[in-house]
């Protein structure tokens, strides 16, 4: 391969990276975490009187959130927030964590 051919690919990795880094931003995870965590609530009847969420800090593709009903009942639940996930293979959907520490 040529030195040209080298850096071409050099820049391409550098810019999908640097964008992949600007999509998934604390605050784009939140609001997809956001979106996906309403959805929960509304196919599980949910009544929410409060609904918060945090970005996906750790890397692993999904945001947290807690979602307080009208009954004060708490959920806490782990959405799917990467962009590629949401975005390109419209992944949508929670799990509920479980927020119970066991120690030895």
């Amino acid at each position: 391969m040529k030195l040209y051919h080298v850096l071409f690919v050099a820049i391409l990795v550098l810019i999908i990276n640097v964008f992949l880094i600007f999509v998934n931003n604390k605050s784009a995870t939140a609001n997809r975490a956001y979106d996906n965590a309403e959805l929960f609530a509304i196919e599980n009847n949910i009544s929410v009187g409060r609904l918060n969420c945090t970005g996906d800090g750790n890397g692993n593709g999904y945001g947290t959130c807690t979602i307080v009903s009208s009954t004060n009942d708490k959920t806490h639940l782990e959405c799917t927030s990467g962009f590629i996930d949401v975005k390109l293979w419209k992944a949508t959907g929670c799990k509920e964590k479980s927020l119970i520490q066991f120690s030895e």
